[in-house]
């Protein structure tokens, strides 16, 4: 899907759950006001495509009961407004150092995963 097909300007709220998807939509980018992506339910293995500056202002990110193995250090980085995080039971062992140095994340959620 192009940028001319996408026209919610002031669309700040998006729930895709129990959607049995396996990657995040590149739809999303085109959402500048974006503040809330829910994807939680689904079967996405990686959240990569969040890494970039159209997600600056997303506030909540629940991305729960996946799949994702890791979380790209660059997320921390793009989400600068990021203050809710729920990565429940998903497969992450390892969480990245950076997201301890995010200055609005206020809540993360991780139980359910293998983290050491």
């Amino acid at each position: 899907m192009a940028r001319q097909d996408v026209d919610w300007p002031n669309l700040s709220y998006v729930s895709l759950n129990s959607n049995a998807m396996t990657e995040v939509p590149s739809i999303l980018k085109f959402l500048p006001k974006l503040k809330q992506l829910h994807l939680h339910m689904n079967k996405l293995t990686q959240v990569r495509e969040l890494c970039r500056r159209e997600f600056e202002n997303l506030d909540v990110l629940d991305l729960g009961n996946n799949k994702i193995t890791e979380v790209p250090v660059a997320l921390a980085h793009y989400c600068k407004s990021l203050g809710t995080l729920n990565l429940i039971n998903n497969d992450l062992a390892a969480l990245p150092s950076l997201l301890g140095l995010h200055a609005n994340l206020k809540n993360l959620q991780i139980e359910g995963n293998p983290v050491k």
